[in-house]
């Protein structure tokens, strides 16, 4: 059993502008340490340390409202597998994110609402953390891009008040499944549906994902 202490000051820093009414400017600093859950370590671990930059911009028209924002975030002390070993672990994983995400909402009429978000994921190691896991390796899971579609409709205007009902598709690029980057799974979209009934005291949803049986990892 390893036990690890470590005390840090961990800074928390942003501010937003107000360019106009309806567009605003922002931007944000912060650090993060977290311990080493769910894994045995060759040797007393590290605890996982981040640090996070973003600036975006904001919009809200009233009808659109939705924001871009590009980020960097880099992550020390991160827990990989011991090449040594089958069932332990090392803290000596550095790697980094980087990239831009955003998201609109229209609402085209009273009854119709459009929403869209888009991302890019640049997440990568960036030194050799074993002879498997080397300098530039993609993270596992992580696809570069990702998509979201869905469209909402109200039925207030039908006279059923609290029902609404939602379609929408979701796309996401090929991924790495491991971090050694041996085996990659293919790019793949879903399609997805829902229907939701709110009052005053209670909120029911039923949804329905992968509505073509697409195949996927």
């Amino acid at each position: 059993k390893a036990n690890t202490e470590k005390n840090k000051l961990l800074p928390r820093l942003g501010a937003v502008v107000d360019v106009t009414d309806n567009i605003s400017v922002f931007a944000n600093y912060s650090e993060g340490l977290r311990g080493q859950p769910f894994a045995l370590f060759s040797g007393t671990p590290e605890p996982e340390e981040t640090r996070q930059r973003e600036a975006g911009v904001k919009v809200d028209t009233g009808n659109l409202t939705g924001q871009v924002a590009i980020y960097h975030i880099d992550r020390s002390n991160v827990a990989i597998s011991d090449p040594a070993s089958f069932t332990r672990s090392l803290t000596n994983g550095e790697e980094r994110s980087r990239g831009f995400e955003t998201d609109l909402t229209w609402q085209v009429t009273p009854s119709i609402n459009l929403l869209g978000n888009y991302a890019y994921t640049d997440a990568e190691f960036t030194k050799n953390a074993s002879t498997t896991v080397l300098s530039g390796n993609q993270l596992q899971g992580v696809p570069k891009n990702s998509a979201r579609l869905w469209a909402n409709y109200n039925f207030a205007s039908l006279g059923v008040s609290g029902l609404s009902a939602g379609l929408g598709a979701y796309w996401q690029s090929e991924a790495y499944v491991d971090n050694a980057n041996t085996f990659k799974a293919d790019s793949y979209h879903t399609i997805d549906a829902a229907v939701n009934y709110q009052t005053t005291r209670y909120n029911l949803g039923l949804t329905v994902k992968n509505l073509t049986n697409e195949d996927y990892y």
